[in-house]
Protein backbone atom coordinates (compact mmCIF):
# COMPACT_ATOMS: atom_id res chain seq x y z
CA UNK A 1 0.00 0.00 0.00
CA UNK A 2 3.01 2.10 0.96
CA UNK A 3 4.29 1.63 -2.61
CA UNK A 4 1.20 2.53 -4.01
CA UNK A 5 0.91 5.88 -2.33
CA UNK A 6 4.27 6.74 -3.50
CA UNK A 7 3.53 6.18 -6.99
CA UNK A 8 0.44 8.09 -6.77
CA UNK A 9 2.40 11.13 -5.29
CA UNK A 10 5.01 10.97 -7.86
CA UNK A 11 2.53 10.55 -10.75
CA UNK A 12 0.25 13.43 -9.29
CA UNK A 13 3.87 16.10 -9.25
CA UNK A 14 4.37 14.69 -12.62
CA UNK A 15 0.94 16.00 -13.93
CA UNK A 16 1.41 19.15 -12.12
CA UNK A 17 4.28 19.60 -14.04
CA UNK A 18 2.27 18.92 -17.08
CA UNK A 19 -0.51 21.14 -15.93
CA UNK A 20 2.18 23.96 -15.57
CA UNK A 21 3.39 23.46 -19.38
CA UNK A 22 -0.24 23.84 -20.01
CA UNK A 23 -0.43 26.87 -18.97
CA UNK A 24 2.53 28.29 -20.56
CA UNK A 25 1.46 27.24 -23.27
CA UNK A 26 -1.71 28.93 -23.37
CA UNK A 27 0.05 32.11 -22.26
CA UNK A 28 2.84 32.28 -25.33
CA UNK A 29 0.37 31.05 -27.64
CA UNK A 30 -2.31 33.83 -26.73
CA UNK A 31 0.80 36.51 -26.03
CA UNK A 32 2.77 36.13 -28.73
CA UNK A 33 -0.56 35.41 -31.42
CA UNK A 34 -1.03 39.58 -31.90
CA UNK A 35 2.82 40.04 -31.82
CA UNK A 36 2.98 38.07 -35.06
CA UNK A 37 3.35 34.12 -33.81
CA UNK A 38 7.20 33.40 -33.90
CA UNK A 39 9.19 36.10 -33.05
CA UNK A 40 12.44 37.66 -35.46
CA UNK A 41 15.65 39.21 -34.56
CA UNK A 42 14.19 41.45 -37.11
CA UNK A 43 11.09 42.62 -35.10
CA UNK A 44 10.94 46.29 -33.74
CA UNK A 45 11.78 46.84 -30.29
CA UNK A 46 8.23 47.20 -29.30
CA UNK A 47 7.68 43.75 -30.21
CA UNK A 48 11.13 42.31 -28.28
CA UNK A 49 10.03 44.05 -25.61
CA UNK A 50 6.47 42.98 -25.10
CA UNK A 51 7.78 39.22 -26.40
CA UNK A 52 9.76 39.29 -23.40
CA UNK A 53 6.94 40.58 -20.54
CA UNK A 54 4.84 37.67 -22.47
CA UNK A 55 7.44 35.19 -21.68
CA UNK A 56 7.79 36.52 -18.26
CA UNK A 57 4.36 36.35 -17.27
CA UNK A 58 4.09 33.12 -19.28
CA UNK A 59 6.54 31.53 -16.79
CA UNK A 60 5.77 32.70 -14.00
CA UNK A 61 2.16 31.98 -14.29
CA UNK A 62 3.44 27.99 -15.04
CA UNK A 63 5.74 27.85 -12.67
CA UNK A 64 2.81 29.26 -10.12
CA UNK A 65 0.59 26.46 -11.84
CA UNK A 66 2.59 24.05 -11.81
CA UNK A 67 3.84 24.52 -7.65
CA UNK A 68 0.12 24.78 -6.36
CA UNK A 69 -1.17 22.12 -8.52
CA UNK A 70 1.62 19.82 -7.19
CA UNK A 71 0.97 20.81 -3.33
CA UNK A 72 3.46 23.92 -3.13
CA UNK A 73 6.19 22.15 -0.98
CA UNK A 74 7.68 19.93 -3.74
CA UNK A 75 10.13 21.26 -6.35
CA UNK A 76 9.29 18.42 -8.76
CA UNK A 77 6.38 20.04 -10.59
CA UNK A 78 8.12 23.11 -11.03
CA UNK A 79 11.17 20.56 -12.49
CA UNK A 80 8.89 19.10 -14.96
CA UNK A 81 7.36 21.78 -16.32
CA UNK A 82 10.85 23.45 -16.50
CA UNK A 83 12.49 19.95 -18.25
CA UNK A 84 9.74 20.43 -21.00
CA UNK A 85 10.16 23.66 -21.10
CA UNK A 86 13.80 23.06 -21.63
CA UNK A 87 13.76 20.12 -23.94
CA UNK A 88 11.22 22.35 -26.15
CA UNK A 89 13.69 25.06 -26.75
CA UNK A 90 15.82 22.94 -28.08
CA UNK A 91 13.72 21.44 -30.41
CA UNK A 92 13.08 25.19 -31.29
CA UNK A 93 16.38 26.15 -31.56
CA UNK A 94 17.68 22.65 -33.75
CA UNK A 95 14.55 22.44 -35.86
CA UNK A 96 12.58 25.46 -35.94
CA UNK A 97 14.73 28.56 -35.88
CA UNK A 98 14.75 29.65 -38.87
CA UNK A 99 16.94 32.74 -39.76
CA UNK A 100 17.25 33.94 -36.14
CA UNK A 101 20.37 33.20 -34.30
CA UNK A 102 20.99 30.90 -32.10
CA UNK A 103 21.97 33.24 -29.36
CA UNK A 104 18.65 35.01 -30.11
CA UNK A 105 16.56 31.57 -29.31
CA UNK A 106 19.04 30.59 -26.03
CA UNK A 107 18.20 34.13 -24.89
CA UNK A 108 13.81 33.43 -25.19
CA UNK A 109 14.35 29.72 -23.90
CA UNK A 110 16.32 30.91 -20.93
CA UNK A 111 13.89 33.95 -20.30
CA UNK A 112 10.82 31.54 -20.59
CA UNK A 113 12.91 29.30 -18.05
CA UNK A 114 13.96 31.43 -15.56
CA UNK A 115 10.34 32.61 -15.17
CA UNK A 116 9.20 29.29 -14.84
CA UNK A 117 11.10 28.80 -11.81
CA UNK A 118 10.67 31.91 -10.43
CA UNK A 119 7.25 31.38 -10.18
CA UNK A 120 7.40 27.94 -9.08
CA UNK A 121 10.28 28.90 -6.16
CA UNK A 122 8.08 31.84 -5.02
CA UNK A 123 4.97 29.83 -4.63
CA UNK A 124 7.13 27.70 -2.10
CA UNK A 125 8.87 30.28 -0.20
CA UNK A 126 5.42 31.67 0.28
CA UNK A 127 4.52 28.60 1.76
CA UNK A 128 6.83 27.39 3.43
CA UNK A 129 6.88 31.11 5.23
CA UNK A 130 3.34 30.84 6.09
CA UNK A 131 3.63 27.00 7.81
CA UNK A 132 6.61 28.26 9.66
CA UNK A 133 4.24 31.38 10.86
CA UNK A 134 1.51 29.05 11.80
CA UNK A 135 3.26 26.77 14.18
CA UNK A 136 5.11 29.35 15.69
CA UNK A 137 2.05 30.93 16.71
CA UNK A 138 0.40 28.03 17.40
Amino acid sequence: MALFLRFLRIAWRIAAGLAGFFVIEIGTTVGFEPLGGIIQVTAPLRVHVLATLVAIVSGLLGGIAASVAGGGASRVPVLVTSAIVAVESAYVIIYLRGANPVWFELGGGATLLGATLVGGLLVRRWLVARRRSRSASA
